[in-house]
């Protein structure tokens, strides 16, 4: 979890809320978020929409370049939708406005959290589905050729593989 805010007071307390349940790193600037997501793996970035020096948007793309899977909650006090739906349209999930109420923030970065998850859960299981489907394909042309004992043995045991692995995907694709 990262928490970019150029104020000292919101960035303090949106960390103290969020540590509760995340490892949260701040960052003061665009520059600093930047090399924070470049260097550690994080799942959500809750950003200010206006940093100094970037234009409304600019701190949305410059994460999201940097980052392409982050989830990323907006800040903004301002009421302006035309800012929030252009950092929508650039990436960002959600969005929550200053001052903040503190469920609003826990129950944001919680579904951030989740769709995050749930994305990496799809990625996984569909490398793990390819996977299996390669080792059908290759049991498959195993059983075309000779069938010699030791042939037999390894279409077994690659059988074995196959079927444990779809096995896998499926009850990691049912939870």
């Amino acid at each position: 979890m990262l928490v970019v805010d150029d104020e000292d007071g919101p960035r303090q307390a949106l960390s103290f809320l969020l540590e509760r349940e995340y490892r949260v790193t701040s960052a003061e600037t665009i520059a600093q978020g930047i090399e924070a997501v470049s260097s550690h793996p994080i799942d959500v970035v809750v950003l200010d929409l206006l940093l100094p020096g970037l234009k409304e948007g600019q701190s949305v793309r410059a994460i999201r370049e940097a980052a392409p899977n982050v989830e990323i909650v907006v800040v903004t006090g301002f009421e302006s939708y035309t800012s929030v739906v252009q950092a929508l349209r650039h990436g960002a999930f959600d969005w929550i406005t200053k001052p903040f109420a503190s469920r609003d923030v826990i129950d944001t970065v919680a579904r951030a959290m989740a769709r995050r998850h749930a994305r990496e859960t799809r990625v996984r299981n569909g490398r793990i589905r390819d996977i299996a489907i390669e080792v059908a394909a290759e049991v498959q042309a195993l059983r075309s050729k000779p069938k010699l004992p030791a042939l037999l043995a390894e279409i077994a045991s690659l059988q074995i593989l196959c079927d444990e692995i779809r096995s896998r995907v499926d009850a990691d694709a049912a939870a």
